[in-house]
């Protein structure tokens, strides 16, 4: 995969099978264990030095990386503070020259290994993760980590560039299939693996198609790409201009017999699928000229046809003009966000990504800041790794803790079974730094428990308590 990336090609690598059978743990790794993207990162940036050494090369080389998730059908870009993502996630789009990108996504410049390890490692921390009765890390989501980089060659006479190389590293750590009656699935989760196979099954069905077209038994199928935003994410990588490459991963449990023998099928599927990939050479200038163009050309459009505009002399509807005018608006907005992104120089994204990391990091030594001085509650799991993720600070007086609906929100919001909207009160008292804690007058029914003991009566809560 890095050997083609090196070579100008567009390329992707992907893990697919059941919950529990070590996709993560192939792609990101775990703890000490090294998984591919922390290796082929190590080995991008040991084959950027040794070329960057060779005397009789002269390649100056420009490296970024993105890392996204695919959460309940929402595209979230996990570089970004969970509190600071936008509702409903990002968009997806598609420009003539760049083909579909993900809008707004951070694309982080990195000029060294233990930058991108740095910034993998805190997208890794935002990833969406629970526990089932198969999988006590299960991932809930889709993960696309995307290392672009470009390779261009100077020519050492003029010291002027003569040629780039654009490629783009996809690797993608997918949500296993699952079954709700081995998983235990109920509430949340069952939504989440609902979503999961779901797409996975539209990922299925591309793959089957662009299967048969290989074959030659349905050249005129359409691909269902726009189902899913999986699957139009990685349209490219799926059926077109990529070397793309599939990890099986199995359980060699027997009870997973059915799963193990379904992941083959799939990647027996896969193996007969032709891409045309071909080296991305085009320089950076011809696109934004490309881009420019188009833009034009859409605003010709607009005025040519008179998008917008309704009458007998036009011959549409008003109803139908304004859906050209928007489409047309649209297409433009496409199109000048990517000339928007293309025109920046590389010294600017970097002090872009430098100047939003400073900010960001300020505002995370803030809120530490906060937590140390003020009382606070924070949450506990099983899984480390998952431990302190939630803070939530007492306000000053009475905090109602229990169900928040569209009638009540409650100070401090909890979820789950037998959670009721008013289940407890804590009042704290930031003068004095003191909490009590007064539980529900059905204390035997709507239960409190402190360090395991179940409360009746009021109690005044120390540091370290586990509530």
């Amino acid at each position: 995969v890095i050997k083609n990336a090196f070579d100008g090609y567009h390329t992707c690598l992907f893990a697919y099978g059941q919950t529990g059978s070590g996709k993560s743990y192939s792609i990101v790794g775990y703890q000490a264990n090294k998984g591919i993207v922390p290796m082929a990162c190590e080995e991008i940036f040991e084959e950027v030095r040794r070329q960057t050494e060779d005397p009789e090369k002269s390649v100056k080389f420009e490296v970024t990386v993105s890392m996204l998730e695919i959460y309940n059908e929402n595209v979230q870009d996990l570089f970004v503070h969970p509190s600071l993502r936008p509702k409903g996630g990002l968009k997806v789009r598609e420009a003539p020259g760049v083909g579909i990108f993900v809008e707004n996504l951070r694309k982080i410049p990195v000029s060294s290994y233990e930058q991108i390890q740095k910034e993998i490692d805190s997208g890794t921390n935002y990833r969406t993760i629970g526990s089932t009765n198969m999988n006590a890390t299960s991932s809930r989501a889709h993960t696309i980590v995307t290392i672009s980089f470009k390779q261009r060659f100077i020519d050492k006479s003029t010291g002027l560039p003569i040629n780039q190389k654009e490629s783009n590293m996809n690797l993608v750590d997918l949500a296993g299939s699952e079954r709700a009656a081995s998983t235990g699935a109920s509430g949340d989760r069952l939504k989440e693996g609902s979503n999961i196979n779901k797409s996975l099954s539209i990922l299925g069905k591309v793959i089957h198609v662009l299967a048969e077209q290989a074959s030659g038994r349905a050249k005129n199928a359409s691909v269902p790409y726009r189902e899913s935003k999986l699957t139009r994410i990685l349209q490219n990588a799926l059926g077109g201009n990529s070397k793309t490459a599939m990890i099986a991963a199995l359980s060699p449990a027997s009870v997973n017999h059915d799963e193990t023998l379904s992941t083959l099928r799939y990647a027996d599927q896969v193996k007969s699928i032709r891409n045309i990939a071909v080296v991305n050479e085009s320089p950076q200038e011809k696109l934004i000229r490309e881009l420019r163009e188009e833009n034009e050309r859409l605003k010709m459009a607009m005025k040519g046809s008179g998008a917008g505009v309704a009458g007998p002399s036009s011959g549409i509807s008003q109803e139908d003009a304004e859906k050209q005018r928007l489409q047309y608006e649209e297409q433009m907005a496409d199109v000048q966000s990517a000339m928007k992104e293309l025109e920046k120089s590389w010294e600017q994204r970097l002090k872009e990504a430098q100047a939003q990391k400073a900010a960001e990091k300020n505002q995370g030594s803030e809120e530490e800041e906060e937590w140390k001085t003020n009382i606070h509650l924070m949450n506990l799991n099983q899984d480390p790794f998952l431990t302190g993720k939630i803070n939530k600070i007492f306000k000053d007086g009475v905090n109602v803790v229990g169900k928040s609906d569209k009638e009540t929100t409650a100070d401090i919001s909890i979820g789950g079974l037998g959670v009721v909207k008013q289940h407890c009160l804590i009042n704290a008292n930031k003068a004095k730094k003191t909490l009590t804690l007064t539980p529900n007058a059905e204390s035997d029914k709507n239960k409190v428990h402190v360090n395991g003991k179940l409360i009746t009566e009021k109690l005044a809560l120390r540091h370290g308590d586990r509530i």
